[in-house]
């Protein structure tokens, strides 16, 4: 190992906050799922949970204190050839946000154990943190060529894949992921987004489909069950698995920005057939959500146009004028 024991590495350059911000966002996305209320969906069919690692990109929500660290530094002092010794460091280094010493540590990983997969996913996730998009891929292949990957070592590189946009290889690695674990639907979801991000609608839908059936993940995949049916202008779809969205008591927690849209899709659907009066239902919605969305008020216009409501018509027209303008 030579040098690298001495975790001298340069600083890379910092990474913007875009990208960041994004990498942070999937990961600790990812880490919530498998640690808090969908721990369930982690059992395998003998009901025995599957040992998820922690994959972090910029540092987890506490501070590194100095004696952890310190005891982490010792550690591979005395044994430097310890691969476990050595991820412990880097990690607390992702903490401190040291990436080029962290990087250095998972290097050490790799080379006293060749063999592990979590050591090219987590630096593959340090990587995306630093924009690297190239060094986030490779590494990314070099878990690929390990034969044994769990659940969350899938889940991770699948969302990973996605930050950079490499969606044909995320269909493929979850196609391999659906090989080997079919019964968890966490897993599931995120095939199916891959399959949606690389335009495999018929596999997308069979995945979605499955998930529902499990309460932690139903309105999740109605969220996506929703665009995707509504992309394909099957608009009696988007009605029947946009109901539990549009339903404040079943909708659960769906983000606040998202739910607008979703609201004007479900009511776009009930227009294209021609149900009128209950089109109007979620697209008002959408508006007390969302208030100044011009595209709300013009589409509800439209509504009462065909309802004959000509004044209520002309005054949503008029706020979308002023709204356009920005009024």
């Amino acid at each position: 190992m030579g040098e690298k024991n001495k975790l001298a590495a340069p600083y890379p350059p910092k990474a913007s906050t875009k990208r960041s911000l994004l990498g942070g966002i999937i990961l600790t996305f990812s880490l919530c799922l498998w640690h808090t209320g969908s721990a369930s969906a982690l059992k395998d069919e003998q009901g025995h949970y599957y040992d998820v690692e922690n994959y972090i990109i910029k540092g987890e929500k506490r501070a590194c204190t100095p004696s952890e660290f310190n005891a982490a530094y010792e550690a591979v002092k005395k044994t430097p050839g310890s691969a476990t010794a050595q991820f412990r460091l880097g990690r607390l280094y992702i903490v401190q946000h040291n990436y080029a010493k962290a990087i250095a540590c998972l290097d050490n990983c790799m080379a006293i154990d060749p063999q592990n997969p979590k050591y090219s996913i987590q630096k593959a996730c340090v990587e995306l943190a630093l924009e690297n998009d190239l060094a986030v891929k490779h590494n990314i292949q070099e878990a690929l060529k390990k034969k044994q990957l769990d659940p969350g070592q899938f889940l991770t590189i699948l969302q990973v894949l996605q930050a950079i946009e490499e969606r044909e290889l995320a269909y493929q690695v979850s196609q391999r992921a659906q090989s080997k674990y079919s019964n968890l639907p966490i897993l599931n979801y995120e095939c199916a987004l891959a399959a949606r991000s690389a335009g495999r609608t018929e596999a997308a839908e069979s995945l979605l489909l499955d998930c529902r059936k499990d309460p932690t993940f139903r309105i999740r995949a109605d969220i996506q069950l929703t665009e995707l049916y509504y992309e394909m202008k099957n608009w009696q779809s988007v009605v029947q698995y946009s109901r539990t969205l549009a339903d404040p008591t079943t909708r659960g927690d769906v983000n606040k920005f998202r739910l607008p849209n979703l609201l004007k899709k479900r009511s776009e659907a009930l227009y294209r057939l021609a149900r009128y009066a209950e089109a109007l239902k979620p697209i008002s919605e959408a508006i007390t959500i969302s208030p100044m969305q011009a595209d709300l008020r013009l589409f509800r216009a439209g509504i009462y146009r065909k309802l004959n409501n000509l004044p209520a018509a002309e005054t949503d027209s008029l706020a979308a004028d002023q709204l356009g303008r920005g009024y």
